[in-house]
């Protein structure tokens, strides 16, 4: 082989190995590259992941909270037909004792404490003027 020849071999070698050196560097430079890729993927899937929790753990809340206020308003409701309820069963109570009065014995109660019926000669009237008003500090006197 000639001088040109070995010359030529060389340089070619020489392109060779920088080429393949400069491949390598890019191979690296790629490949790290890569690994700052893949560790920003994983914090994003790392904040997206706790996102998706906390957003989960947030409906799990506002479920629970809407199922007991769901579950005060039908305890309302029951109270609430139950203050019906009573107040009809009062009224009819009251209907019933109203009726119920026995009037015989009131007025036997009443002439044993000294009271007894009205008779018109206990009646008074007062005429008072309407600009006028009228204390009374005792007993009012019978008109003569």
């Amino acid at each position: 082989m000639g001088n040109e020849q070995a010359d030529f071999v060389a340089e070619q070698f020489l392109s060779y190995c920088e080429n393949k050196k400069r491949k390598e560097r890019q191979r690296r430079l790629a490949y790290i590259e890569h690994k700052k890729d893949m560790q920003e993927s994983r914090r994003i899937v790392a904040g997206l992941s706790l996102l998706l929790s906390v957003m989960i753990v947030l409906c799990v809340a506002i479920v629970s909270l809407n199922m007991q206020n769901m579950q005060k308003k039908e305890q309302v409701a029951l109270l609430e037909e139950r203050v019906l309820a009573a107040k009809e069963e009062t009224k009819e109570a009251r209907k019933r004792l109203a009726g119920m009065t026995d009037y015989k014995w009131v007025e036997k109660e009443a002439r044993k404490l000294g009271m007894s019926r009205v008779t018109p000669d206990k009646i008074y009237y007062y005429t008072v003027e309407a600009d006028d008003f009228m204390v009374q500090y005792q007993d009012v006197p019978k008109p003569d």
